[in-house]
């Protein structure tokens, strides 16, 4: 087949990079130069090896002309973007569904980062004062007079 002019300006597809390609090529220097938790360790090597043949596969064939292909597995990680998107897509669904017809506020509570080795050490604790400390917050702000102007 002949190149034509037209052919030459025709974009080219490029290769979509995923998150499993930038773990490849970066993680292992990127473990070494930095502390990883166990959990996030289990996180990056399912993601690295969701939908390949370590985790096994299967053949998908079409009913109507027959046509096979491998289907490899997935991790079936809840941190994993390439199996985890249609489920995150309807739990969002399903969460908008429940929202109420009137405005919201998006509060952010910060905590000085000096406090990120206690809080990761006793996650469950920690984590359940601050919610707590959150929570009474704005209650007690509702709950006071207005100031007079």
């Amino acid at each position: 087949m002949k190149k034509t002019h037209n052919d030459s300006l025709a974009p080219k597809k490029q290769e979509q990079v995923e998150l499993a390609d930038i773990f490849h090529l970066y993680a292992d220097d990127y473990r070494q130069s930095h502390a990883v938790s166990y959990e996030q360790l289990k996180v990056m090597h399912h993601i690295e090896i969701c939908r390949t043949a370590v985790l096994g596969g299967h053949v998908e064939q079409c009913d109507q002309c027959g046509f096979e292909q491998n289907a490899y597995n997935s991790c079936r990680d809840r941190h994993c973007p390439k199996c985890q998107t249609m489920t995150k897509e309807q739990w969002l669904n399903d969460r908008k569904a429940e929202l109420l017809p009137c405005g919201y506020f998006h509060l952010v509570f910060t905590l000085p980062h000096d406090l990120n080795p206690i809080i990761l050490s006793n996650k469950r604790t920690t984590l359940n004062i601050l919610f707590a400390a959150c929570q009474s917050n704005p209650s007690s702000l509702c709950q006071r007079s207005p100031v007079e102007t």
